[in-house]
């Protein structure tokens, strides 16, 4: 029997979902390992038919929200262990493979890696600046390690044990992507409760996949709105709400005071630092500052 389901969450994107499955086609892992699970929350005949090319068991959910659509995921699988990867990720062909001992490991009730990025079509020079060669590492940890408070593994290479997940209550639908609607913090919320649950968080740099960096994000724009969403729907636990105002307003003076001249200045004498970069530093500042202040946890 699989010890592991393999949930790809999908939202009307059949030909990301195409490249993504032929990855998990190509692992070196035994077959027999692991099952694949594909959730649609747009529900398409087309995804449907991707899903059935390459031997994915296909749900849809009605509900709209990535929340939604991996707590689906959750009720439907029949293993221990339950992997997330995005449907615009690439597996690396040997990340079930690494990632099953961990999985035998009594000690976890979730195990994660990191990504690496590739672009659908060439970016803008400005855009560089923000996807290194490294790609994003939730740790420093450069092996396999227990992760711990300020840090949080990421969603898109996620694996959790099914039942304690199930029993503390999956993800939280309030948070996360929702259709159009950039969203964030449900992953890191979830292993909040895993945590007091008294699980444990292990992190392995080996478990690596490469995420898609989509063209929306090619804009001053998008970068704002997901700054705005990550401070929205961050945890902020103590964080009392008669402070929201003075925080704001301290944010705003320090970011007009201090960060407009200093990218300012970097834009004018620092090579490769293009006008749209000082752009983003400034306005996703105000942004992050504004979604505090609007922070889903301290308003209820």
């Amino acid at each position: 029997m699989p010890s592991l389901t393999v949930a790809v969450c999908t939202y009307n994107r059949p030909e990301l979902l195409r490249k993504c499955l032929a990855s998990l086609e190509s692992q070196t892992a035994p077959r027999a390992a692991y099952g694949v699970l594909v959730v649609d929350n747009y529900g398409s005949d087309i995804c449907r038919g991707v899903s059935r090319h390459y031997g994915a068991r296909y749900v849809r959910e009605e509900r709209k929200g990535l929340s939604h659509a991996r707590n689906r995921a959750l009720r439907e699988a029949n293993t221990p262990w339950v992997l997330y990867v995005d449907d615009d990720a690439l597996a690396h062909n040997n990340l079930i493979e690494r990632l099953l001992p961990h999985l035998a490991d009594q000690r976890w009730a979730a195990v994660g890696g990191r990504f690496l990025h590739w672009f659908l079509e060439p970016p803008p020079p400005w855009l560089r600046l923000y996807y290194t060669d490294d790609g994003y590492r939730p740790s420093p940890a450069r092996r396999p390690t227990e992760l711990e408070p300020p840090y949080y593994l990421v969603g898109g290479v996620l694996a959790v044990r099914t039942a304690l997940a199930r029993r503390v209550g999956g993800f939280d639908p309030k948070l996360g992507m929702s259709g159009g609607r950039v969203g964030y913090a449900e992953e890191d919320e979830l292993q909040d409760r895993l945590r007091r649950a008294g699980g444990r968080i292990c992190y392995d740099p080996g478990l690596v996949i490469d995420h898609a960096v989509q063209h929306h994000k090619y804009s001053i724009e998008s970068r704002v709105e997901m700054a705005f969403a990550s401070a929205r729907d961050r945890s902020w636990p103590e964080f009392p709400d008669r402070l929201r105002a003075p925080y704001l307003l301290l944010s705003v003076l320090r970011i007009t005071l201090l960060t407009v001249p200093y990218d300012l200045l970097r834009w004018a004498f620092r090579p490769g630092f293009y006008w749209q970069n000082a752009v983003v530093s400034t306005g996703t500042k105000y942004a992050y500052a504004w979604g505090s202040y609007r922070n889903v946890h301290r308003r209820g």
